[in-house]
């Protein structure tokens, strides 16, 4: 019996560990899904956006986390992965896609590359 308390709580630890990803993608999913449904998308079509900018937020996050780490900052990681998850979410990829796009092209102008 003692072994299935330590199971949970290795269970619980781990969700834990996670809950900003856990949290952050299910945000991202969740708001992209339902601004894709409101803009008379198919539901096929609304699961993979929402899918896509969910995915999109784990790697935002996790750039946050490694970019706030080197600053020395490993707290303020946890209040911002939700934030990040809703702002991708309604921002959704094309979006994203074409600010990536604006910035590229303002960095190849200004150092000329």
């Amino acid at each position: 019996m003692p072994d299935k308390y330590e199971w949970w709580g290795s269970v619980f630890r781990w969700l834990q560990s996670y809950l900003p990803f856990i949290g952050g993608f299910t945000f991202a999913a969740l708001v992209a899904y339902i601004r894709e449904r409101q803009q008379g998308m198919l539901w096929k079509q609304s699961l993979g956006e929402a899918l896509m900018c969910g995915l999109l937020s784990v790697g935002t996050i996790r750039f946050l986390e490694w970019w706030l780490a080197q600053s020395g900052n490993t707290e303020a990681w946890d209040l911002l992965a939700e934030f990040c998850g809703v702002v991708v979410g309604f921002l959704g990829t094309k979006k994203l896609y074409s600010l990536i796009e604006l910035i590229i092209q303002f960095i190849k102008k200004r150092f000329g590359v």
